[in-house]
């Protein structure tokens, strides 16, 4: 944690330019602001409750992600990486995973989650 929070290094990012899509989700100007300020590669958004972190971690994603490429959003509450997940739903041609417990996260959401792999081997197999 403290490589992100003190990094001894900036690494600039490797960002796409590709318009905001405030027609899907609405964007304020300091989220805009926000997403078009990213320079590095480890990038935190920090706010009180309601400030609309998980709007501009969506306009992120799909403005400035560069194509083909893999993210990891995580925060210390469901309630927030399910708002992200819905968000991106929404959007065509995104696979999704969402790591939980399935009964615990939004109905939204669900078809997403992440379920371990069944075993390949049969019963008789392992005996």
């Amino acid at each position: 944690m403290r490589a992100i929070l003190e990094p001894k290094v900036d690494l600039p990012g490797d960002f796409a330019k590709r318009p905001v899509n405030a027609a899907l989700v609405p964007v304020n100007p300091s989220q805009r602001a926000a997403i078009e300020g990213l320079r590095y590669a480890v990038e935190k958004i920090q706010g009180p409750p309601g400030t609309g972190k998980s709007t501009t971690i969506f306009h992120i994603l799909d403005a400035r992600l560069p194509a083909g490429q893999r993210v990891l959003v995580t925060c210390s509450r469901n309630v927030a990486v399910e708002s992200i997940a819905q968000k991106l739903e929404g959007l065509q041609g995104w696979p999704l995973c969402v790591f939980g417990s399935r009964d615990r996260v939004l109905r939204g959401t669900r078809n997403s989650v992440w379920q371990k792999p069944t075993s390949l081997h049969s019963d008789k197999a392992q005996d």
